[in-house]
């Protein structure tokens, strides 16, 4: 008897019509820099130690303005990288502090094991 109902089940289920879309989701930039898109970036200031880089996009190439030592090869790529990164990912401070609000357990126990992943 409750095989039947649990088959009665199955087929109304297919039969219902079509699945909700799980986990697919319109991708939305979490980053510190949201409302930014970084092919608008013209100039970049890095500092560093005390030691300040500048770069400034040429077309679709980055240019060092100002630089105290040699600037590696790819340079350019690395500021692309970090300004998309900027802009799209969310800073992991913000998902520990998140994380850690919603685990009611200390962040490791006595042996080193997190309890809440």
């Amino acid at each position: 008897m409750a095989a039947m109902a649990a088959f009665v089940f199955l087929v109304g289920l297919a039969l219902h019509g079509e699945r909700p879309e799980a986990g697919l989701a319109p991708f939305k930039p979490a980053g510190l820099l949201t409302a930014f898109a970084p092919e608008d970036a013209s100039e970049v200031e890095i500092a560093d130690a005390g030691e300040i880089w500048r770069f400034r996009r040429d077309g679709r190439t980055w240019r060092a303005a100002e630089a105290p030592h040699a600037v590696p090869a790819d340079a350019g790529q690395r500021i692309d990288t970090a300004l998309r990164l900027l802009r799209d990912s969310r800073s992991s401070a913000h998902a520990l502090a998140r994380r850690d609000r919603a685990c009611p357990f200390p962040p490791t126990t006595g042996w080193g094991r997190r309890l809440c992943a």
